[in-house]
């Protein structure tokens, strides 16, 4: 049977969507491996695009948000309140909380433990920003005006 015409022109692109297995309108994840983590059973439509893996995760009521991270050497992710966080990354565990992870980003740890992020400062810029832990031995870190600080 052929289709011409106006109605084929139509039906053609809804065709080719429903073969290519679009659900509801959400993207369909891109190929290849996503990172580990407990972040895979509170967020959903993990993707990993230009270095950072993008999902939607829950948060504390109970809805979903738009969260990335930056992949770099962190091997497995996990949701804290709507936020990717790295959990792992080439040298150990995270061991890093506090009050930072609502006003920074990116956070991760470097071989040496050291936790890096990029902090809000008071006028909304963004600043990457270091603390050891030799400087917070409580691996506890607030966000002072875009600079990370030992919070115990």
């Amino acid at each position: 049977m052929r289709v011409t015409g106006l109605v084929g022109a139509l039906a053609a692109p809804l065709l080719l969507a429903a073969c290519m297995g679009y659900d509801n309108d959400r993207p369909t994840p891109l190929p290849g491996p996503l990172p580990g983590g407990s972040w895979q059973q509170s967020c959903r439509d993990g993707q990993v695009r230009n270095g950072y893996l993008r999902a939607q995760c829950l948060t504390a009521n109970n809805t979903y948000r738009p969260a990335a991270a930056r992949i770099g050497t962190c091997r497995s992710f996990g949701n804290r309140n709507g936020t990717l966080f790295c959990e792992t990354d080439g040298g150990g565990s995270y061991r890093w909380s506090g009050s930072f992870e609502t006003s920074c980003r990116d956070a991760s740890t470097g071989n040496n433990g050291n936790l890096i992020a990029s902090c809000q400062n008071a006028k909304g810029v963004w600043q990457r920003t270091m603390i050891t832990p030799r400087q917070c031995p409580s691996y506890r870190a607030g966000n002072r005006n875009g600079q990370l600080f030992c919070e115990g």
